[in-house]
């Protein structure tokens, strides 16, 4: 078998891993036939990631005899990077549109009102919550979201009251995109009661929405506190905006909720693990947000 390649044999050129690979490919060639084969070669260095490369045999002929065949090696390792990249990507906009229409789907069925445009003002205003927390991740490119930039983008349509009559405080946090999903939805149904029945529903009430990071047992706090408001009482009826602030929260993010209709006005915590909140590297796919507003 012919083994020159620039001077150098074929196997210590492409590695002995290789030499089936290089001496079928140069069979071909010395047959007349063409052929482009691609290659994956360790990289270089401990911890380097492998290299791709298109190798091309091409046969030279003197008159009607192959004397020789010219490999010729193309790194093509950024444009396989990226076709690997771009095939993520789409298998993650698959799953994540498969979430998403399962999820508008759960808010359609259970929006509940007493009319058609009751219902319609409802369901379009849980969209608009689900699509503020997309917005946001789309902006980050779906790996995480500020926790204090999802709560104001939550509360934006109180512009007015942020940081007056609602009070926001804690530490920087990056979010993971299913804890944005959810702690959005929630937000979404917090914001609502809040504007109908409670501290927003007068000129008055005041909201502080604080989370902290308890670090001896690695727990996450947040909670949302309302006060001023008058003849708060617990409804005889739950509603799915009470499921998705409380049974669904736990379920989402692995924690527990209180929710307590004290008298000067609602009170909402929730404590579970760190890892169901900070950012990972599979960002949405231990989760999904659920949202509705609260039938009381």
């Amino acid at each position: 078998m012919p083994e020159d390649i620039s001077g150098e044999p074929a196997a210590e050129v492409l590695g002995e891993a290789h030499r089936e690979h290089v001496a079928l490919a140069l069979e071909q060639a010395f047959a007349g036939e063409r052929t482009a084969r691609e290659l994956t070669l360790p990289g270089y260095g401990e911890g380097s990631a492998p290299c791709h490369y298109s190798v091309v045999y091409s046969p030279e002929h003197e008159g009607d005899e192959i004397v020789s065949v010219v490999v010729t090696m193309f790194d093509i390792t950024d444009r396989k990077r990226s076709e690997e990249h771009i095939r993520l990507l789409l298998a993650e906009i698959n799953h994540r549109a498969k979430n998403t229409l399962s999820l508008v789907s759960s808010i359609a069925r259970h929006t509940t009102a007493h009319s058609r445009e009751d219902y319609l003002a409802r369901f379009s205003d849980r969209i608009h919550a689900l699509a503020a927390s997309h917005d946001l991740l789309a902006k980050n490119e779906w790996r995480s979201i500020p926790i204090a930039a999802l709560v104001r983008a939550h509360l934006a349509h109180f512009q007015d009251l942020l940081d007056k009559r609602i009070v926001i405080s804690g530490a920087p946090l990056e979010l993971s995109v299913a804890c944005a999903q959810t702690l959005g939805m929630v937000l979404h149904e917090l914001s609502t009661n809040a504007a109908k029945y409670g501290a927003l529903a007068n000129d008055a009430g005041r909201i502080e929405i604080v989370w902290r990071v308890d670090c001896d047992n690695e727990r996450f706090v947040m909670s949302w506190t309302e006060h001023g408001v008058e003849r708060v009482s617990s409804p005889k009826e739950h509603g799915f905006g009470t499921t998705v602030v409380k049974t669904m929260a736990e379920l989402s993010l692995g924690g527990d909720v209180t929710l307590d209709f004290a008298p000067c006005g609602l009170r909402w915590r929730l404590t579970c693990p760190v890892g169901r909140i900070l950012k990972n590297d599979r960002d949405g796919r231990d989760g999904s947000g659920l949202g509705g507003a609260f039938p009381w």
